[in-house]
């Protein structure tokens, strides 16, 4: 009941500034836009680069903004306001925790932002199939449902842990910076990881990073069988648990230093 007072809550203010959010879906995938038309004047022929072909590597950057838009969680920013201007107090006398209420108010968002999301979606794949890639498999389907909510909780862990660091370093925004580039590098958003020389590859496909980008292009692309998609959909699992660790290690530990009154 709790839960779905707060997220009727969230869901009012965020159609109340439903002109903001558009935007902001706007810019989460606009740098995504130009990579296609660049790989696009590579690709001369069908059999691509590491075969991605000309509608491969439409759609990986199609599921990569879709990924970016929908499905990952930026709570960073109001994690550190909470902390150093002494909001957090409100926080630790209410029935929701901290960690839930941040939550909710990020899947609140990005419900929302699903709509905006299948309605850029949709009209490209009807109206452009030869540029773009349709699954039939049903466990693809699967497979690529379950690798959506893992790029959220990543995404989420990797950002309230982040925010949490105010505790000790009050601002954030150089290690936001480092994460962001970071995510970049490894999640395969430039480009697909095969197009990396393979020890780079090697490594980001061990890092949480893939998880936001890599891994549900390529599962939705069908370039991986079942087994290398539970093998990289378990190590993703695996960050889940190696983050929840950081964040409650990190919470207890920031609460010791918290004085009620901002940092």
């Amino acid at each position: 009941m709790k839960h779905r007072i707060l997220f009727k809550n969230y869901l009012s203010h965020f159609l109340a500034y439903r002109a903001r959010v558009g935007i902001w879906a706007v810019t989460d995938v606009a740098e995504f836009l130009v990579f296609p038309f660049i790989w696009l004047a590579v690709i001369t022929d069908n059999i691509g680069i590491e075969g991605y072909g000309r509608a491969d590597i439409i759609t990986y950057y199609l599921i990569a903004a879709f990924v970016s838009l929908v499905f990952t969680s930026h709570p960073a920013r109001k994690v550190k306001e909470d902390i150093m201007q002494g909001g957090l107090n409100a926080f630790l006398v209410k029935p929701l925790g901290h960690f839930s209420r941040h939550l909710i108010e990020q899947a609140t968002y990005k419900i929302l932002s699903l709509g905006i999301g299948l309605g850029l979606m949709l009209p490209l794949v009807y109206f452009l199939p030869e540029y773009t890639y349709l699954p039939l498999s049903w466990t693809t389907w699967v497979f690529f449902t379950l690798s959506l909510l893992i790029a959220f909780f990543v995404s989420h862990l990797l950002e309230y842990t982040l925010g949490l660091a105010s505790f000790w370093f009050g601002e954030i925004r150089a290690l936001q910076h480092v994460l962001e580039i970071a995510s970049i590098l490894f999640s395969g958003r430039l480009a697909p990881l095969v197009f990396f020389p393979p020890l780079f590859a090697s490594l980001a496909e061990w890092l949480p990073f893939a998880a936001l980008a890599s891994i549900p292009a390529d599962i939705y692309l069908e370039r991986m069988t079942a087994a290398e998609s539970v093998g990289q959909l378990s190590i993703s699992a695996l960050w889940l648990f190696v983050l929840s660790g950081l964040a409650i290690l990190a919470w207890k530990r920031g609460l010791r230093r918290y004085e009620g009154i901002g940092i």
